[in-house]
């Protein structure tokens, strides 16, 4: 799939990720109140995996639906079973689109992602309808998620830090080092999804056996004062910024390129366009929310002058 997941891919899209940022200000300019998350977070990450698939910009608003109901919990544990019908629908739907989707792309290929993923070839051998469904799921459920969160987690710090927001508009060349940092510091990951020993080992002292599950905190290794100085604190001049905000190996994340271009013009946007934001609310209203793998607010409502 890296054959197909390019970085030439992902940086075409730039421009059109700047036009639908602007787009989503214009919307709040007038009464120059805006909900980081809900108003232009959530809006600009729907819209670009939607450009990037090559999905009609009419279909969006269907994706955006599709989305919601695809990142909730997951119904397979509850016991309401109006909820798992709904999900059962929700993905019925949305396989039906895919396949229409991938039939006009075998017909027609476009720049796009489905028709690279029809396309790509590895020792000949092609992704499964089974692999590549399962892909562009992924690429929804894990790209909506984590670049709403990384965008509202890096808005909510510089909130709290005016003086780096006024040091990030007049330097706009250190909004890429920031969202480095940010991932380090306040990452919209904090844990990795479950593991599972391959083999006995013995970790400082305790013997992990063969099967056993294994929870990775990523937040609590972006703080070690062992790999980092000043863990604790957000450093805009941090050189040596070992991360694992998109983990590593064979698990490096597969959108990161994209991640940081969507986070870099989100904060390049409202640097330029929303003067000296503040929270419309109270800090202690804030609400975050209890998913056990990711950190990220429930709304970010700010005003300004």
């Amino acid at each position: 799939v890296n054959k197909a997941f390019t970085a030439r891919m992902v940086d075409q899209l730039s421009p059109r990720i700047e036009q639908i940022a602007h787009a989503l200000v214009d919307r709040a300019a007038p009464q120059r109140r805006l909900d980081v998350i809900e108003d232009f977070a959530l809006p600009l990450a729907i819209d670009v995996i939607g450009e990037l698939l090559g999905m009609g910009e009419r279909d969006h608003h269907r994706l955006r639906a599709w989305s919601r109901v695809l990142v909730a919990p997951s119904a397979s544990h509850s016991r309401n079973e109006a909820k798992t019908a709904k999900l059962r629908r929700v993905m019925e739907d949305f396989v039906g689109y895919l396949q229409r989707l991938c039939e006009q792309r075998r017909r027609t290929p476009q720049r796009d992602l489905i028709s690279s993923l029809l396309a790509v070839e590895d020792a000949g051998d092609y992704l499964s309808q089974e692999e590549l469904y399962s892909m562009v799921l992924l690429i929804v459920v894990v790209g909506h998620e984590t670049s709403v969160h990384l965008i509202g987690n890096a808005v909510y710090n510089l909130l709290l830090r005016q003086d780096l927001w006024s040091y990030l508009r007049q330097n706009p060349a250190k909004i890429p080092p920031y969202v480095e940092e940010l991932i380090r510091f306040d990452g919209p990951v904090e844990r990795a999804t479950m593991r599972f020993a391959a083999e006995d080992i013995v970790l400082h002292g305790h013997t992990i056996r063969r099967g056993d599950a294994v929870s990775l905190v990523l937040a609590a290794a972006h703080r070690d004062l062992a790999a980092f100085a000043c863990p604790h604190q957000l450093e805009m001049e941090r050189t040596d910024n070992r991360h694992l905000g998109f983990g590593l190996g064979v698990h490096y994340c597969l959108g990161a390129p994209l991640a940081r271009i969507e986070a870099r013009v989100a904060i390049e946007t409202l640097l330029q366009r929303i003067g000296a934001p503040h929270l419309a609310v109270p800090t202690a209203e804030l609400r975050w929310h209890t998913n056990p793998i990711l950190h990220g607010l429930r709304r970010l409502p700010i005003r300004w002058e």
